[in-house]
């Protein structure tokens, strides 16, 4: 299989095997793939208390505005589901669009939060190039099986000086060093994995600038917690965290794990004067 970045075709195998499938790094540019994959299993999403989402999303927020300073305007989020972060982003002072490739998802997004939402995929969609200031993949652009195309088509369509944003699992944190193929973000429909530098070289290639690229922190709930330990690492405990915190009627506290599992990158579009130099160059 060809590397999704620089299509090249050397590789050195990192896992032989994990929930992904066989894990390598390309020898040219170094970005992580599955290669073979594993087949794909259909599974039961575990969603999490609807605060902890909205904690969340709060945080991306605020690193946003303080990174870029676009504070309003027309802003599309990418693989939106249920309309979590749409909705929030909506709150921040946002008008908000979005995408999402399951219909079921789609229809519940707008029925829940009366956001308006193309149904289909972001790489297929026709939508008109520099109408929006923000665009957002949170937890989606994992998923795309030409990145680099998406990472065009989102430059296209924002106006000059618009940004995105990013947030992805971050293959060069710590917790995978040391959990290695077991770790969590090994999903049998997650085949794609990004690090600061893969994630930089893709959006700079596509003419963007680098603004904020780094690991952050996630909230979760203590029962989102404990299911996601009982599926990864260890059922018993995770089980008995969980009867613990029905018993004592603390399973929505929200608590924030720091240790970089996720990487959150903010780049910008250049200004007009700036475009059209390259342009012209």
């Amino acid at each position: 299989m060809k590397c999704p970045l620089c299509l090249g075709r050397g590789q050195a195998q990192l896992y032989p095997k994990t929930k992904s499938g066989r894990i390598v790094r390309c020898v040219h540019c170094g970005f992580v793939y599955a290669d073979p994959r594993a087949p794909y299993i259909d599974h039961s999403f575990y969603p999490d208390a609807d605060s902890a989402y909205k904690a969340n999303t709060a945080e991306i927020l605020k690193h946003f505005k303080n990174t870029v300073g676009i504070t309003k305007g027309k802003l599309l989020d990418v693989g939106c589901y249920d309309g979590t972060f749409a909705a929030a982003a909506r709150e921040f002072g946002y008008n908000v669009e979005a995408i999402e490739p399951n219909a079921k998802a789609a229809k519940d997004c707008t029925a829940r939060h009366k956001i308006h939402v193309y149904v289909g995929k972001f790489e297929e969609i026709v939508l008109d190039y520099y109408q929006y200031d923000v665009i957002s993949f949170v937890s989606v652009f994992q998923y795309f099986e030409k990145p680099k195309m998406a990472a065009q088509k989102a430059y296209n369509l924002l106006k000059p000086n618009g940004a995105i944003v990013i947030e992805v699992p971050n293959f060069a944190c710590t917790a995978r060093r040391l959990i290695g193929s077991r770790w969590h973000k090994f999903e049998p429909e997650d085949f794609y994995f990004y690090e600061p530098e893969t994630l930089r070289m893709l959006l700079q290639e596509a003419g963007f600038t680098i603004m904020m690229n780094q690991a952050i922190g996630r909230t979760f709930s203590l029962d989102y917690f404990a299911n996601d330990l009982s599926k990864h690492y260890n059922r018993a405990v995770g089980r008995l965290l969980s009867i613990g915190g029905k018993a004592f009627n603390i399973n929505d506290v929200l608590f924030s794990i720091k240790i970089g599992d996720n990487l959150l990158c903010i780049a910008q579009k250049p200004d007009s004067n700036t475009i059209a130099n390259r342009i012209g160059a």
